[in-house]
């Protein structure tokens, strides 16, 4: 991997997994508060400090809070010691840590200090991040537009000011929803796919607590039955829900379902008195049971009925299979369905559940990612496509990426990004351009593991499009940043520079 190791860690890095192992191996308090510093950290926040020292392109720089960073700068960046400087933090889901000056040039830091005091504002680290981050952008900053820019700043504090200057450069309303969620995709943590999941264990949960008090309420009226009886009519009647609903979404099929195994559950035979010998004419003494037993029962039966049907659900509704992901209707179906049915499931759901019940809180996320995504849309051409993989299991999102003003170049080509997490290879950026007949790949991958198959196996990918009429040309090479497939999206439709990035390894 890219970068230089953290100087206590050169030796145990390797090896270690555990963060608890991490910080025990820690030698000093200053090393205990980097790691702490670190793991406080997202994509996008940034850390301000004074370099101290550097020796053959290894800098040193001290935090505010006197913790002391050491790193090797890369792509031939001097930092001058005695400068203060506003670093950018990036991380990957594999604990690499990248930092990446913002304020190194000393005639954009003169520029951007006039600015901040010609606008009447205080010259400090947000003000200075803000006009920085402005002047990458190319965006003005005079007086009225860095004031404006400036009120987002101070609507939203807390949030970092590179989420809010993002989002202005996109032209997504700075609500706290978008950027929530603009947190999420620069953290990687925007995955449709995994809110199916999540939605469905949480709403069989819910639901399952739901229809087994309604059960146990009819074993406390004398309306009991065998257990076992009962798990044959659940059965039955999750098997007539989906018979009779095959083609309704899953906003109107799930609470039917429940529905229906709750008026299941009504029509079982009341079980006889304690005593089987006594009359039919006598009154009948509702049976004693554990009700905490019976609930627990209930809840083996009732949560993988549940859980299995509510995924065949949104499978059928909610992922596109092999034979249908190229196509563009289906993608565009598939987005109709989600919104409906997320909508509407949030009406439905809301006259059950509590305001603050989980399975709320999760429909509430996956309708503000859906949200976030049609905003993006107007900057960008973006989509994430849930689809079932070979195997047979759900695979990771696809991202798309085209530049609208770049999509057709005057060489009549046409180029999108593709961002692949894949569960063998990792995260896969692939760049793609299509020119008449002329197929150009560049895979960017994480480790030369992942490289060397690809490299293997790409003459599979050539002959398929070798049997189409396409020639491919193919390229490969490890990812040496640690951009969110967003961030690339937004480097690619501006020219900011990358002044300076600065690596190093911190596996916690």
């Amino acid at each position: 991997m890219a970068g230089f190791p953290l100087s206590f860690l050169t030796n145990q890095i390797q090896n270690i997994d555990n963060r608890i192992d991490v910080l025990a191996s820690a030698k000093d308090a200053n090393d205990l508060a980097l790691l702490e510093l670190l793991d406080g950290l997202s994509n996008g926040e940034t850390i301000l400090g004074k370099i101290v020292s550097s020796d053959d392109k290894t800098y040193s720089f001290k935090t505010g809070d006197n913790v002391l960073v050491s790193a090797k700068a890369e792509n031939g960046v001097m930092l001058e010691v005695g400068k203060t400087v506003l670093f950018e933090v990036a991380k990957t889901s594999d604990s690499h840590v990248s930092l990446r000056p913002l304020n190194v040039n000393t005639n954009s830091s003169q520029t951007a200090e006039m600015a901040i005091k010609q606008a009447g504002l205080q010259v400090n680290s947000e003000t200075l991040e803000l006009t920085v981050r402005n002047m990458e952008y190319g965006n003005p900053i005079d007086k009225k537009s860095l004031l404006s820019s400036f009120k987002d700043v101070y609507n939203n504090p807390g949030v970092p000011i590179k989420y809010i200057v993002d989002l202005q450069k996109m032209g997504i309303e700075r609500t706290p929803e978008n950027l929530k969620q603009y947190e999420n995709y620069l953290n990687t943590k925007q995955s449709v796919t995994n809110s199916f999941s999540e939605i469905s264990s949480t709403m069989s949960l819910e639901f399952s607590k739901e229809i087994s008090e309604h059960i146990v309420s009819n074993f406390e009226k004398g309306n009991v039955t065998d257990l076992k009886e009962l798990e044959t009519l659940i059965n039955k009647a999750v098997s007539e829900v989906e018979a009779e609903s095959s083609e309704e979404s899953v906003g109107s099929f799930i609470p039917k379902l429940t529905q229906k195994i709750k008026d299941s559950s009504d029509n079982v035979m009341p079980l006889v008195t304690e005593n089987e010998e006594e009359s039919a004419g006598k009154i009948q003494k509702p049976v004693s049971f554990d009700k905490k037993e019976v609930l627990e029962k209930l809840d083996t039966i009732l949560k993988p009925i549940l859980k299995n049907t509510i995924d065949k659900a949104i499978q059928k509704n909610w992922i596109l299979n092999k034979e249908t992901i190229s196509e563009k209707e289906s993608v565009t179906d598939l987005y109709k369905k989600l919104f409906e049915d997320t909508k509407s499931l949030q009406r439905e759901l809301a006259q059950i559940f509590p305001k603050e019940s989980p399975v709320l809180t999760q429909l509430n996320t996956l309708s503000n990612n859906l949200d976030f995504i049609e905003s993006l849309n107007h900057f960008i051409p973006y989509v994430q496509i849930p689809f079932k993989g070979e195997n047979g299991n759900k695979a990771g999102e696809l991202y798309v990426f085209s530049n609208k003003r770049g999509l057709s170049s005057p060489d009549s080509s046409v180029s999108a990004f593709i961002h692949l997490d894949t569960n063998n290879l990792g995260p896969a950026d692939i760049y793609v351009k299509l020119s008449g007949s002329n197929i150009t790949t560049n895979f960017i991958l994480s480790n030369e593991e992942s490289l060397d198959f690809i490299e293997k196996n790409i003459s599979f990918l050539d002959k398929r499009l070798s049997d189409k009429g396409y020639n491919l040309s193919f390229s490969s090479q490890i990812s040496k940043d640690c951009n969110a497939p967003i961030e690339t999206m937004l480097s690619m439709t501006n020219s900011k520079v990358m002044l300076a990035h600065t690596s190093f390894d911190a596996r916690v």
